[in-house]
């Protein structure tokens, strides 16, 4: 699942070009947004205006949706600026495993601050199905300093949904589409409806500038979304993730995540010196 998502989401993500945060008079960069009532949340990458079009492209999350989504860049008929100078226009939501369509995201008034630091846009999400979620999305430009929120832990714990486990390895690491993304993998043995066996997870998640965590996660029991949040601790962080899977009660992992070493690759520094001196 997750390499079919991160082709498709890299192709998406950098066809904009995946540009610096623009000047302050212009909507150019990668803002974040959140929904202010209900769940959502929008990564949007606006290029350059042309005219008053505005390309763009991106990432999103939606319970309603069943996780992440990918925003179509070449989807029509896009964003534009109108007579007073507002947002509008509709923007083509698409699956990022099954890469068809899965909605649409209606922006029918978009308004970014003088300063061009702060945007707001009330918008529809509107489903295959034609089911509807009216929300209004505040944020603004993406920090260009990432935190190090990565890390591993042997002794995480699962609890809740008919599933326990005390000594359960957790990694968060990097993604390849670099910050807000990270890559979330888990395995080790549970007990699941009173039977030990070994569980697998994996997933990918959208991390907002204050820790709060959302993403899609596929793991032996199903695949379902996922919220919580990651902080700084003394020489780590904390994870804490609530996933639903189907037909379950709220799953909980939990765990302290020590920082990756990565090993310093070997030189063969002595070897040339040995042999300079023979």
């Amino acid at each position: 699942m997750r390499y079919a998502r991160l082709t498709l989401l890299l192709s998406l993500l950098l066809i904009s070009g995946v540009v610096a945060n623009g000047g302050q008079r212009s909507v150019e960069g990668t803002w974040w947004l959140r929904a202010s009532a209900g769940d959502g949340v929008l990564l949007l990458e606006l290029s350059e205006e042309e005219g008053a079009l505005i390309p763009a492209a991106g990432a999103g999350w939606c319970s309603d949706l069943g996780g992440i989504f990918l925003v179509d860049p070449d989807g029509l008929p896009g964003l534009t600026f109108d007579f007073r100078g507002r947002m509008t226009g509709k923007l083509v939501l698409v699956d990022p495993d099954l890469e068809e369509p899965i909605g649409t995201l209606e922006i029918a008034d978009g308004r970014i601050g003088e300063a061009r630091e702060r945007i707001q846009l009330k918008v529809s999400i509107v489903g295959e199905d034609e089911t509807t979620t009216r929300a209004t999305f505040r944020g603004g430009r993406l920090p260009e300093d990432a935190p190090d929120w990565t890390g591993r832990t042997p002794d995480g714990r699962l609890r809740g949904g008919g599933i326990r486990s005390r000594k359960y390895t957790i990694e968060v690491s990097e993604s390849l589409l670099g910050f807000p993304f990270l890559d979330l993998d888990g395995a080790g043995p549970a007990l699941v409806d009173g039977e030990e066996k070994d569980l697998e997870f994996t997933g990918l998640l959208i991390a907002a500038p204050n820790g709060r965590l959302f993403g899609s996660v596929e793991f032996d029991v199903g695949e379902c979304v996922a919220q919580g949040r990651i902080r700084e601790v003394e020489a780590g962080c904390r994870l804490r993730l609530a996933l639903c899977p189907p037909d379950r009660k709220r799953l909980k992992i939990m765990g302290r995540l020590d920082p990756t070493v990565v090993p310093e690759p070997e030189t063969s520094g002595g070897d040339d010196e040995e042999d300079g001196g023979q």
